[in-house]
C-alpha cells in the first residue's frame, strides 16, 4: 500500500508539471540588454524574455534617477505567446533630454507572477558627441563625432593629459555643418595613453562632448566617459 501510495504522490505532482500546475512556478525569465541607437533625445531599449509556457505581457520602466521610473510601457513585442525560449523585446523611446543619463529596466508578468530585470542605464548624446575612436595605430588614429547647434567650427581636442584645449592638438574643420564626422589624430607617441574630446566653437565658447581615452598602438579605446 506503501509503494501505491508513493506511486499516485509521484504521478500526481508530475501531472501538475506538465500541466503548469500552481505547485510549480512558470513565472517570466527576465534580462534587461544594453541600449542601442542612443541620440540627443531617443533611443532604444533592449531585454530577453522567456515565457515560461505562459502568454506574457512585457513591460520597459525607464526614468532620470536610480529606481525611479515612469510609468511602464509595453515592449513592441508584447504580448508574448506562451512558448520556452528567450525572445528578444524592445522599446524605441523619443522627446528625451539630450546629455542625460537615463535609467531603465524590462520586466515581465504572466499568470505565474512577475519577474524584473536588472536595472542598467544610458546616457543621450549631448550637442557635441565624441564617439569612438578606432584604427588606432602607433602614430594615428581616428576619431569619430557628431555635433549639433550653431557654430563657426568644429573637430577634436586630444592630448596626453586630461586636460581638454590646454596644449595637446586639435584636428580642426572650420565650418558650421552639422552631422556625422571623423577626425585623424596623427603625431601620436606610441605606448601613450590620449584623451580625445569632440569639440564645437561659436567664436566665443568651446562646447565639449564626452570624453574618451585611448593607448596610442593599442587596438580600441580604453575608456569612454561623460564631459567632466
Amino acid at each position: 500500500m506503501k509503494n501505491l501510495y508513493k506511486f499516485k504522490t509521484c504521478l500526481i505532482l508530475l501531472l501538475l508539471l506538465m500541466a503548469g500546475g500552481g505547485a510549480f512556478s512558470q513565472v517570466p525569465t527576465v534580462t534587461t540588454q544594453y541600449a542601442t541607437l542612443i541620440t540627443l533625445n531617443s533611443v532604444q531599449l533592449n531585454g530577453t524574455v522567456n515565457p515560461n509556457s505562459l502568454a506574457t505581457d512585457v513591460y520597459f520602466q525607464y526614468g532620470t534617477a536610480p529606481a525611479t521610473y515612469g510609468a511602464p510601457v509595453l515592449a513592441a513585442e508584447s504580448p508574448l505567446p506562451a512558448g520556452n525560449v528567450n525572445l528578444p523585446v524592445s522599446l524605441s523611446v523619443s522627446g528625451l533630454s539630450n546629455n542625460t543619463k537615463y535609467y531603465y529596466r524590462v520586466y515581465a508578468t504572466n499568470s505565474s507572477g512577475t519577474t524584473y530585470g536588472t536595472e542598467m542605464n544610458f546616457t543621450t548624446k549631448g550637442p557635441v558627441s565624441t564617439d569612438n575612436i578606432y584604427n588606432i595605430n602607433p602614430t594615428d588614429a581616428t576619431a569619430s563625432y557628431t555635433v549639433s547647434g550653431t557654430f563657426t567650427s568644429k573637430g577634436v581636442w586630444y592630448g596626453t593629459v586630461d586636460n581638454k584645449g590646454v596644449n595637446g592638438n586639435w584636428a580642426t574643420v572650420t565650418d558650421a555643418v552639422t552631422g556625422s564626422f571623423t577626425a585623424t589624430l596623427s603625431s601620436l607617441a606610441s605606448g601613450s595613453v590620449y584623451y580625445a574630446y569632440a569639440y564645437t566653437y561659436d567664436g566665443f565658447t568651446y562646447t565639449w562632448g564626452n570624453v574618451i581615452s585611448f593607448l596610442a598602438g593599442s587596438t580600441a579605446a580604453v575608456n569612454s566617459t561623460l564631459v567632466h
